[in-house]
């Protein structure tokens, strides 16, 4: 019995040995092929998605576009304050009618109210001569109907609508103005 267990023994070691063997060989890696040219569709680490291209260029005709309303605006800015030179050197119904176009049609918020504020106080610092109180507000109340609704109902201007009903003589028979 001890020889049957002994040759049991000794076919078992050469079975394991056996797989043993076999295991090693398929488990040794076969070469591989490291290739020099990147994978098909693989696109590199650092170049932008499109995504990201398409955002750039967002950007870039967002800024373009700012950059055109504020040089607009510029224009429109310099072309407001030169009306206001010219009224301030000469004052007359025709530069006080210039500045007034130019204010309402700039559309600068806030150029109509500094423009007609200029206008009336330069009347009743009797300044400005040739025109009657009734014709000033019936000039200031006919550009003020040119501004964009918006800027017409704001509450800056209901002080305005007062001075123009106060120099049409139409602010003691109505105490509140429409429009």
């Amino acid at each position: 019995m001890l020889l049957l267990i002994a040759v049991l023994a000794s076919l078992s070691a050469a079975f394991l040995l056996f797989r043993y063997a076999n295991r090693r060989d398929r488990e040794r890696p076969a070469p591989t092929f490291i290739s020099t040219e990147p994978p098909p569709n693989a696109r590199p680490l650092f170049e932008p998605t499109k995504e990201e291209l398409r955002r750039e260029a967002d950007e870039k005709a967002a800024k373009a576009i700012a950059r055109r309303e504020y040089h607009a605006s510029a224009k429109a800015r310099e072309s407001v304050d030169r009306a206001l030179l010219d009224w301030r050197s000469n004052h007359n119904i025709k530069t006080a009618g210039e500045l007034l176009r130019v204010a309402t049609s700039s559309g600068l918020e806030g150029a109509f109210l500094r423009a007609a504020n200029e206008i009336i106080e330069d009347l009743r610092a009797s300044r400005l001569t040739g025109i009657a109180e009734s014709d000033l507000a019936a000039l200031l109340d006919s550009h003020l109907r040119l501004l964009p609704a918006k800027e017409r109902s704001s509450g800056e201007l209901f002080w305005l609508k007062q001075e123009i009903a106060d120099l049409a003589g139409t602010r003691a028979a109505s105490p509140q103005m429409n429009g």
